[in-house]
């Protein structure tokens, strides 16, 4: 039995309070059933004056199972005016509910071993992660042989793919577009190569021999994407990863002015095509713009390395998972690495400066808007795009340059 955690999990803590971000507000909080027959007996607590008998009154039955009714402000109704929760001041932590209490800790329990990681949605966790050199884990070894799980056994070539991509995103003498669309080439030829025959050691130890990899970064590197084309999609990419938020008012503040920012160089790109195209000198001075915009984003690239690499290993491989999800997974990445992008440039653009703390709440906005179950980010990708596994050539579009 192995034990793996990232080596700055054990360093978290809560900022309760002073939270720029509270996890109390503007997203679903799920109650599981042993909570909720605990919350029955429970009243709530003297402080909030309410006139409900039981805790189990401020919860309803949602699309995925219980969960607390949110106030109209979107806050949880057990938060107090200083972002403090009414029931651990109350009750202790032991009346909370699972996700409140492990949030933002996760916990992958596969059959020989136990991984532990921590969501890139909370602020708190983001300025842990960026005070590392490297994204590294931690591993501990059990040797009693009756803490192995009935769940299904995970190959251990996943486990190699999926570390070998997580310290690949740190190579600091590569691009990280041109890193992403290497791994994405990679894991579907291997994705090809199983559905004739399982993987062996060997079969990924050949993907890794250097001359290939040389060979395949020559290739990628040599190829011609459009960055018009790469910025419209990535664009269009934010719009519609907002939209069902802007609908609902969550995160309004952070989302509005970006989005209706994104709508308007939507609205000159399709003014500029009716008129005949795209004009040349509109183009030119956007590009422009995207390279000043460039300059400064050059600081915030170590920071994107650690997020992506802390993301392929919390989300590539989850137990029971496969070489199919961990491609999907890697196009989700994709995805969160484009909207980031676009997002920062819109913010520079906006407001002429893109601040650190102004890009780790934009990260953590957008991590909290992507925090999809494997399920539903195979819906998304299923309603969204004509086929669940892409192509590569629109993985380096997303991507770009």
């Amino acid at each position: 039995m192995k034990i793996v955690k990232p080596k700055y999990y054990d360093n978290f803590i809560c900022e309760a309070a002073d939270c720029i971000f509270t996890c109390c507000q503007d997203w679903k909080i799920t109650v599981d059933a042993a909570t909720k027959k605990r919350w029955q007996k429970i009243p709530p607590p003297l402080e909030m004056k309410s006139r409900k008998k039981h805790l189990t009154d401020f919860v309803r039955m949602g699309d995925g199972g219980d969960e607390i009714i949110l106030k109209k402000d979107g806050k949880c109704p057990f938060l107090d005016e200083d972002l403090l929760c009414h029931l651990v001041k109350t009750y202790g932590e032991g009346c909370l509910s699972h996700t409140c209490h492990t949030f933002p800790r996760e916990t992958h329990e596969h059959d020989l071993r136990t991984e532990y990681a921590l969501s890139a949605g909370c602020p708190a966790v983001l300025r842990l992660l960026w005070k590392e050199e490297h994204f590294l884990v931690e591993e501990q070894s059990f040797d009693e042989q009756s803490m192995k799980r009935d769940s299904p056994p995970t190959a251990e070539y996943l486990f190699e793919i999926r570390d070998w991509f997580m310290n690949f995103i740190q190579d600091e003498s590569e691009r990280i577009p041109t890193l992403l669309q290497v791994m994405f080439y990679f894991a579907l030829d291997m994705l090809e190569k199983e559905e004739q025959a399982p993987l062996s050691e060997k079969d990924v130890n050949e993907y890794r021999e250097k001359a290939l990899i040389k060979e395949v970064f020559s290739i990628i590197q040599g190829m011609e994407i459009n960055r018009l084309e790469t910025f419209l999609e990535q664009n269009e990419l934010l719009l519609d990863l907002a939209e069902n938020y802007r609908k609902k008012k969550i995160y309004s503040d952070y989302l509005e002015p970006i989005a209706k920012y994104a709508e308007a160089y939507e609205r000159l790109f399709t003014e500029h095509e009716n008129a005949g195209g795209v004009a040349e000198d509109f183009a030119q001075e956007l590009l422009e713009k995207y390279d000043g915009f460039l300059e400064q984003f050059q600081d915030y690239l170590p920071k994107l390395r650690l997020l992506l690499a802390e993301e392929i290993y919390s989300a590539c491989l989850l137990p029971e998972g496969d070489l199919y999800s961990m491609v999907m997974k890697l196009q989700w990445i994709a995805m969160e690495y484009a909207v980031i992008c676009q997002w920062s440039f819109l913010h520079f653009d906006l407001y002429k400066e893109l601040t650190e703390e102004s890009f780790l709440q934009l990260v953590a906005v957008i991590f909290r808007m992507t925090g999809y179950s494997e399920a539903d980010i195979e819906e998304y990708l299923d309603n969204s795009f004509d086929s669940i596994i892409w192509e590569w050539g629109y993985f380096a579009l997303i991507t770009g340059k």
